[in-house]
């Protein structure tokens, strides 16, 4: 399984907004920069759950992961490269999960199959065969 640089990118664009260095953690998991930045690029899923995970351990502060404020933070980032211009032209945020396997497929290759999908005015719901002990960062 991969997941997409899309992911990397959008940690290494805060936390350099916010000045922080993060060549150490690069280094150390011996993937060359220009692929964790590039968001059409995709990686071993290990391989980027390792750097979320040094990312988590070197810059979380108090009780919400540094991870978890960059994901919602996404919107703002532009760091996912053509997938940025493509949800910036959908007129409602319902027309984006309005097919949440495409959508998942941006990040994760092979895209895993959806399951209860429920859909409400205000929402989609569904469930996907990873669990967050095999993938907690991402």
């Amino acid at each position: 399984m991969f997941f997409s640089c899309k992911i990397t990118n959008s940690v290494i664009r805060h936390l350099h907004s916010q000045g922080q260095d993060l060549d150490p953690i690069i280094e150390a998991i011996d993937v060359p920069k220009e692929f964790l930045e590039d968001p059409s690029y995709w990686l071993d899923a290990a391989k980027i759950e390792t750097f979320l995970r040094e990312v988590d351990l070197s810059f979380t502060e108090g009780t919400q992961s540094i991870i978890t404020k960059i994901g919602h933070l996404c919107p703002t980032l532009k760091s996912w490269g053509v997938l940025d211009s493509v949800l910036r032209m959908m007129k409602e945020p319902q027309d984006m999960f309005s097919q949440p396997q495409r959508f998942l497929s941006y990040f994760i290759s092979p895209a895993p199959p959806i399951c209860d999908i429920s859909r409400k005015d205000d929402s989609v719901s569904f469930t996907i065969p990873l669990t967050p002990e095999e993938f907690p960062f991402t």
